[in-house]
């Protein structure tokens, strides 16, 4: 019965019977023990129930009566007349109230040696057992024990059963209140930094829109050849000051877009000599004023061209070169290109910029590429935010490499970085951004050009910019106006702003495709928005090219030329 997993309770029992039908006169009967500490009614066939419930709970110990003293000893205890032994002293009048006269108990032990409950034998008559009882009272025993363990290890097994749903469930509680906790903490975040994106995004709108008027009235009178030697220093200095306004939002915009995980980009192939050109280019004049020396050095073994995202590597650039510029009273500043790996297919291009500035101490190595960290005199602190290397390094990780930086106090330094080819993702570029450059009072001609801004100063330098090459100027104020003027005027190029009232930039945009001849006139759209992420949806209005305020008047005329160079006669 065992083996077959009958129940524990039936199995006891009919060890009770099997042992009463062997021995006669005989009342059988298994106390079990809990915890080895109380008495509880397991089998008693033919005893009646309420003797085994007057036991139920009793503790066990040196002298409660058979059972409760073999438990407790782990030894047989034999009583031959309960009227008269001690160890019944409290419960004779019951067991002599149910004819019950003698009684001798067997512990019934585990493996372990805890007592799991007692195997007991009453005689009606006062007696003594006889070797045979005694012996089939330890079979019996054993019996109980298997059963009595089966039954102990089931219990265990379901406590821990319990226990373990118990602790699933409370890990699972703690896990939900972690996840919506996370979650809770990931909106919030998503919410800041949503919050922080919009009013970064209308901070630079609201800063460039003005810059673009400061800067482009600079620019215009620029083109003045009567200027005064003071007026002209005084013009460059309205330029500069500008310009180091715009660098610094645009600093912290970056470490913004960088931080939200926003910076986008475009690969394609582009010629090293030109960046490097452009590089130079740009700070000609600041090294001239410090009389600096500024030298863009190529390797024989560099190719002329790469394929990487030529934006950021140009900002990368832009920040070493600027930092080194800033940080060198004398000598000069130097960018070398050298390749990686094979001649014939390198696998990486090495840039370094090295200066004979102040260099940088150990200590200061450990936390110049930290936001808003700077390094040097007061002076030179003041004259930036803190987060061109911080960019720098983020930039370069993002294009595939590292930058590494040797320097000492006195000794200059040296700021490099490998720049592996990006095949997977090359993209050619729109014929369109590489259209003839000619003269611009070839394409302007008698050409209309509707100009749409809802500011006046803004209309206004385009207008003083281009109408020189001849150009017919029309201006609209909004969207809606644009729609008309482009019906009346038809206009080959339209230069759009985006933030508008009435009717913004892109759906003006879209309307213009939408109309006849639409698909045919070019689009430029004028945005002082900073974040990449939205050329897809101004491309996706119809725009074939973006111009950002605050724009250079060399930047304006190159994407003219480049939108009207259909015009150019062949060649």
């Amino acid at each position: 019965m065992i083996a077959t997993g009958v129940g524990w309770r039936l199995v006891l029992d009919s060890i009770c019977r099997l042992f009463e039908a062997q021995n006669g006169e005989v009342r059988a009967s298994i106390v079990l023990i809990a915890n080895s500490a109380t008495m509880h009614p397991g089998a008693a066939p033919n005893i009646p129930d309420e003797f085994g419930e007057l036991l139920d709970g009793v503790p066990i110990g040196p002298n409660v009566g058979s059972c409760g003293t073999a438990a407790f000893t782990k030894q047989r205890v034999i009583v031959e007349d309960i009227a008269n032994d001690p160890l019944w002293a409290v419960a004779a009048p019951d067991a002599l109230r149910f004819g019950l006269r003698a009684c001798f108990s067997t512990p019934v032990l585990a493996h372990d040696g805890e007592v799991l409950g007692t195997f007991g034998i009453y005689f009606l008559t006062p007696r003594l057992p006889d070797p045979e009882q005694l012996e089939l009272a330890d079979r019996a025993a054993n019996l109980a024990s298997i059963a009595l363990e089966r039954r102990r290890n089931e219990l265990r097994v379901a406590k821990l059963h319990e226990e373990l749903e118990r602790r699933i469930e409370q890990r699972t509680e703690a896990l939900e209140r972690a996840v919506q906790e996370l979650s809770r903490s990931r909106e919030s975040a998503e919410a800041a930094s949503a919050a922080k994106t919009a009013f970064l995004a209308n901070m630079s709108h609201e800063i460039r829109t003005p810059m673009n008027a400061i800067l482009g009235f600079a620019q215009v009178l620029a083109q003045n050849n009567n200027l005064t030697t003071v007026q002209s220093e005084q013009l460059d200095a309205i330029q500069r000051s500008g310009e180091h306004l715009l660098s610094v939002i645009d600093d912290v915009l970056e470490m913004s877009k960088i931080e939200a995980g926003r910076l986008s980009g475009r690969v394609h192939e582009f010629a090293i000599d030109e960046l490097l050109t452009d590089v130079e280019r740009m700070f000609r004049l600041q090294v001239h004023n410090k009389g600096l020396t500024l030298l863009m050095r190529t390797a024989p073994d560099a190719p002329a061209r790469w394929v990487s995202d030529l934006a950021k590597l140009r900002q990368v650039l832009i920040n070493l070169v600027g930092n080194a510029i800033k940080f060198t009273r004398q000598g000069s500043v130097t960018v070398e290109v050298s390749a990686v790996g094979p001649l014939a297919e390198p696998s990486a291009l090495r840039f370094s910029v090295r200066d004979t500035g102040a260099g940088i101490s150990e200590q200061a190595k450990r936390s110049i590429f930290l936001p808003f960290f700077q390094a040097g005199n007061e002076a030179q602190r003041s004259a930036g935010t803190g987060l061109g290397l911080a960019i720098s390094w983020r930039l370069v990780e993002l294009l595939g490499g590292q930058i590494e930086v040797q320097s000492g106090l006195g000794l200059g330094s040296v700021f490099s970085f490998e720049l592996p080819r990006d095949q997977a993702r090359t993209e050619l570029r729109s014929p369109l951004a590489t259209g003839r450059r000619e003269a611009l009072e070839v394409v302007g001609q008698g050409t209309a050009l509707l100009i749409v801004d809802d500011h006046d100063l803004n209309r206004r330098v385009l207008v003083e910019l281009l109408r020189p090459f001849g150009f017919r100027v029309f201006e609209a104020t909004n969207g809606a106006e644009a729609l008309a003027m482009f019906e009346q005027h038809r206009p080959e190029l339209v230069l759009m702003d985006l933030r508008m009232p009435v009717m913004d930039g892109y759906e003006a945009m879209k309307r213009i495709r939408e109309a006849p001849r639409g698909a045919d006139v070019r689009i430029v759209a004028v945005t002082a928005s900073a974040f990449d992420d939205d050329l897809a949806r101004i491309q996706g209005a119809g725009a074939n090219d973006v111009l950002r305020k605050p724009f250079r008047r060399e930047q304006l005329l190159r994407i003219v030329e480049t939108q009207l160079a259909r015009r150019l006669p062949e060649a």
